[in-house]
């Protein structure tokens, strides 16, 4: 009894403190009450569904995390944020400035790291959405843009293929005005989750300096009356709050691995996630280029166990290259996602859209998209103002969306290898903008190498709604010989060869 009171005490006084933010790693995972053999009791039953489509085995990063590890250190007057099963550790809160050298004696404690500092919280320091906005005023493109044609999105569009059956994780610094904006009236029920990760419980609808999260969402699912087509029409959202409007520090990195780790229970698809991490209100979190291996910063390593466990990850490349540090961010150097960088309307790289390669020579950014003077329909209206990486990526994932709900067989790693294959310049990558525009028309109208001689041998009675040419022209009629791409009225297509 005399422990427990005890503990309760140091509690209270705990409480009563700034409370600064830290990382603690576990060494293992002893006392975990997870069963790989139950996966129902690990992940949602369409996160099962992906991995086995896939044919990806759960393993030990999979099992939450041990009770009794997060138990000690509530002991030791902390409160537990939430914990990371992939990393194996628990982000915490707790006002003892020596919190780190009582945590590390722990005998399964491996590592400790202050993620915040309470006291250069909402201290003022300029914010990365500043940085974004006067990029608004410095883009180079005066012509208007149209980031379907870059990607021939729009035949994949027509076709029929919008992103239905797959769902999108973004993850951004709020969603400030989605749900009462017009443009989002008739598609709001596509999003089927949010999560604060700030703001624990809190709304993520209520957050978002200079409307960035809310901007990005806008391009993979709003529309207005005007005719303005979203990238991904017909996809499921969820969206999560990461980024802290009032800081830049370590802790909302880590937010960004949560969010990840949510994502893959509640069965996401896609992540897309247009932040990126290198430089931190406080200056002992900084990362150097050489830690930008994709093995070092927790959200790398959480942006590659993603991909690696049946997602297609695309994270904005950043837009440092005007600044003294001109590389990508984290986690744009994470291994087996796809890293966005941005370009204008006449495919040159953006001037703001940071360069490659990896600390360990990978070539980065892996692909590119619009990212100069790009239409965004929000609030109730088209603005075309706007700049950044930050739009470029939710295209690339939105494309990708598209494409993949025309080939559903394919895996997500099939996926970014066939969108890297059919990039504008695949056979010469550069670090500054990678393999290219990805052609989504050309990844779908070249892949049934199978297809059939005759559209009667594939579509019987069924009728025939449009024609397309393989350079995605409407025609009238089905050609006499060659190729073409045909959608029937029930919604299924083929490609005929005669």
């Amino acid at each position: 009894m005399r422990r427990a009171i005890c503990a309760i005490l140091l509690c209270l006084w705990a409480a009563g403190l700034p409370a600064d933010t830290w990382w603690v790693g576990f060494r293992d995972k002893q006392g975990s009450r997870g069963m790989l053999t139950s996966p129902d009791h690990l992940l949602t039953s369409r996160a099962i569904e992906r991995r086995q489509r896939q044919g990806i085995e759960l393993d030990s990063a999979d099992l939450p995390v041990s009770t009794s590890y997060t138990d000690s250190l509530r002991g030791l007057g902390c409160r537990v944020l939430y914990t990371s099963r992939w990393l194996n550790g628990a982000v915490v809160s707790n006002g003892d400035t020596a919190f780190d050298k009582r945590a590390i004696r722990l005998p399964f404690v491996c590592e400790v790291q202050r993620t915040r500092r309470d006291s250069l919280h909402l201290s003022g320091a300029p914010q990365r959405w500043q940085k974004q906005a006067e990029l608004a005023m410095t883009a180079e493109t005066p012509m208007e843009p149209d980031h379907f044609a870059l990607h021939r999105l729009q035949q994949l569009h027509a076709a029929g293929f919008r992103g239905q059956g797959m769902r999108i994780a973004v993850i951004d610094n709020g969603f400030l005005g989605v749900d009462t904006a017009p443009v989002f009236r008739d598609r709001r029920q596509q999003i089927v989750h949010t999560t604060d990760l700030v703001e624990l419980g809190g709304n993520v609808y209520k957050h978002g300096q200079a409307q960035h999260g809310s901007k990005v969402l806008a391009l993979l699912l709003a529309g207005d009356t005007t005719g303005h087509q979203a990238v991904a029409p017909e996809a499921e959202y969820l969206l999560f709050r990461t980024e802290d409007d009032a800081s830049e520090s370590l802790l909302e990195a880590d937010n960004m691995v949560r969010a990840m780790e949510m994502a893959d229970s509640l069965g996401a698809d896609i992540i897309s996630a247009s932040l990126g991490y290198f430089e931190f209100d406080d200056p002992a979190g900084n990362f150097t280029y050489e830690q930008l291996d994709g093995r070092t910063a927790r959200c790398s390593q959480a942006a590659s166990i993603a991909a690696g466990r049946g997602m297609l990850v695309c994270i904005a490349a950043g837009n440092e290259a005007q600044r003294t540090w001109h590389y990508i961010d984290a986690p744009a150097d994470a291994e087996g996602i796809l890293a966005v960088g941005a370009v204008t309307a006449d495919s040159v790289r953006s001037s703001f859209s940071s360069f490659g390669p990896t600390a360990d020579g990978r070539i980065k950014p892996d692909v590119c998209a619009l990212g100069s003077r790009v239409s965004i329909c929000f609030p109730r209206a088209v603005s075309t103002g706007n700049n950044g990486t930050s739009y470029a990526c939710p295209i690339m994932a939105g494309a990708a969306a598209s494409l993949w709900s025309a080939m559903p067989e394919l895996g997500s790693s099939e996926l970014r290898d066939r969108l890297i294959r059919y990039a504008s310049h695949t056979d010469r990558p550069d670090n500054e903008t990678g393999y290219g525009l990805p052609d989504v028309w050309a990844a779908y109208s070249d892949s049934k190498e199978s297809a059939l001689t005759d559209a009667e041998e594939r579509g019987g009675e069924k009728k025939v709604a449009e024609v397309w040419s393989l350079q995605g022209v409407r025609l009238r009629e089905t050609p006499q010989r060659g190729m073409s791409i045909v959608r029937y009225e029930d919604g299924t297509t083929a490609k005929i060869i005669r």
